[in-house]
């Protein structure tokens, strides 16, 4: 009996098992879908004319450096202050392209953490019912050893006991037959000898 409960429950706890892997390998989806995007149209209007806005500032600034007029001391400061709109209008632009890159490599890091993320929960989960199946299982092998089988082994002993009870009501009876046949035998003889005239 008990054989038999261990091999039903190790058969439901192995489907249970297998379930869950099946669960697990046909969900490549993540559960969380979260989309990135990034509108690089308006983006890419701005850094247009702030480009623009620079180049027309440097041009208007060499405008003033050819002016004759100009010390040499103002010229040199014009032309600081051309390379600095100038290095400012290529940092914009740099940084304007590398958005959607660096948007891609946010969305796949935070893809594979998502990921990551979701595979530890299904980890925990897995881990989470196998420790219930096991508990359950624990619960009915104690409720079986420490219940069933002594109230098994007293039915037992029960059954024997009114067995033994039953061959000696059967054995009194048939004694009491016996008896019972043998007083009839006697009282017929009695009978017999009362009735016959005394010689």
């Amino acid at each position: 009996m008990l054989k038999h409960c261990l091999v039903a429950l190790v058969l439901a706890f192995s489907a249970f098992t297998s379930l869950a892997e099946e669960a697990v390998t046909k969900q490549q989806q993540p559960l969380i879908n979260v989309d990135m995007t990034l509108d690089l149209d308006g983006m890419e209007q701005y850094a247009e004319q702030a480009t623009q806005s620079l180049e027309s500032i440097s041009d208007s600034l060499q405008a003033i450096v050819d002016n004759p007029n100009l010390s040499d001391d103002q010229k040199q400061a014009l032309d600081k202050t051309i390379n600095s709109v100038n290095q400012l209008t290529l940092s914009t632009t740099q940084t304007l392209r590398g958005l959607p890159d660096a948007l891609e490599q946010s969305r796949v890091a935070f893809k594979q953490t998502s990921q990551t993320l979701m595979d530890d929960l299904q980890f925990k989960l897995i881990v989470v019912l196998c420790a219930i199946v096991l508990v359950i299982v624990l619960a009915l092998v104690a409720i079986y050893l420490l219940i069933l089988k002594p109230m098994q082994q007293t039915l037992v002993r029960a059954t024997g006991n009114i067995s033994s009870m039953a061959q000696s009501i059967q054995i009194t009876a048939e004694a009491l037959k016996v008896s019972t046949e043998k007083q009839q035998q006697i009282m017929d003889f009695i009978e017999t000898t009362e009735t016959k005239p005394k010689a």
